[in-house]
């Protein structure tokens, strides 16, 4: 037995001229509004600088935990009477970028300035209300010349005597509520990038996949440590290059040998997966050198070149100098005029 099923469509009608259907419409449009309004009310009104949860600051016994000791950093505990010691060292520090290269300092300065709106909107108004432009841009130039000084170990060694005072200023720089935004930092640097030295020791496998693997579960992967991993093993494809990357200061190896330090970096990039974008400016730079000519061919005659240039060289200066002498007895003789050359033909004969 068959069964026919006939379908009846009514006369067809277009969404946008259906009452209901704009209606529905506009319903959907507003909701989609009110997400993007909550969207931004919530990055509003929680900054990227952040204050210590309440909850967490009002048990006593942990209170101290979230107060600088000797060095306040952004605006949060600004002004403190007990800080003020470090404040006039971030001026002798900030002079001596003035003092010895005045250009540079006024565009570092400048630029800073330039990120003022945006420094401000990291915290919460409360904290940035009492300063003009002028006076928070002063803040943020020093507070980013302090810090900087401090990580290329400048301040330890020549500022801050007391090994006590170091470890309290490293302490201070970490807490939650006395940071910069890094965007601040950056017109102030300036130099060489380097890679920083890695310690290879029987830790060093599992913490680094185990960073990997906490990049992998974010939400929004960013692979910075994953990328470094990687890149680190491009830098080694034979253990000779554990041995030019430890000569250079950039491994620091205590365990196992080249060989093993080659396979370990082999083993923990399986199935890592890098963020091309990271290190690509490092990447590009590697590449242009090696494929620059010139630079290659110096390497690979670095060692001969001493001899054989100077080999060279001698003959060709003992050759020029022999014309030169012969040319010259030449036109020294009566009855010559233009000194003719012989031809090919004439010096094989």
């Amino acid at each position: 037995m068959s069964v026919t099923l006939n379908i009846h469509q009514g006369p067809s009608r277009s969404p946008s001229r259906s009452p209901s259907g704009s209606t529905v419409d506009r319903w959907l449009d507003s909701l989609k509004e009110s997400r993007e309004l909550h969207k931004i009310s919530h990055q509003m009104e929680e900054p990227i600088i952040p204050g210590v949860p309440s909850e967490l600051r009002e048990v006593e016994k942990n209170k101290d935990c979230y107060m600088p000791r000797v060095v306040s950093i952004g605006p949060c505990h600004h002004g403190k009477e007990e800080l003020e010691k470090m404040e006039k060292l971030k001026i002798q520090i900030a002079g001596q970028f003035v003092e010895d290269e005045r250009v540079i300092a006024e565009e570092m300065y400048r630029k800073v300035k330039e990120l003022v709106g945006y420094a401000r909107e990291c915290y919460a108004e409360e904290l940035t209300h009492q300063f003009n432009d002028e006076k928070f841009a002063q803040m943020m130039f020093l507070d980013g010349c302090f810090i900087l000084d401090f990580f290329d170990n400048e301040l330890e060694k020549k500022k801050i005597r007391n090994e006590e005072e170091v470890a309290l200023v490293k302490r201070d720089l970490f807490l939650l509520e006395n940071q910069l935004p890094f965007q601040v930092l950056l017109p102030l640097m300036r130099g060489e990038l380097h890679i920083p030295p890695l310690s290879i020791d029987d830790t060093t496998k599992p913490l680094l996949l185990n960073l990997a693997a906490f990049e992998a579960c974010g939400g929004g992967y960013s692979g910075l440590l994953t990328s470094y991993v990687c890149f680190m093993r491009s830098l080694i494809e034979k253990p000779q290059d554990v041995n030019v990357l430890r000569s250079k200061g950039i491994l620091c190896t205590t365990i196992g040998s080249d060989d093993e330090i080659a396979q370990l970096f082999k083993d923990m990039t399986t199935n890592l997966v890098p963020n091309p974008s990271v290190f690509i400016e490092l990447k590009k730079a590697i590449e242009s050198h090696y494929r620059n000519t010139f630079k290659r061919w110096i390497a690979h005659y670095k060692a001969p070149i001493s001899t054989t240039v100077v080999k060279y060289s001698f003959i060709y200066g003992f050759v020029v100098s022999a014309i030169q002498a012969y040319l010259a007895e030449v036109h020294k003789k009566p009855g010559f005029g233009n000194c003719s050359c012989p031809n090919a033909t004439q010096i094989r004969h």
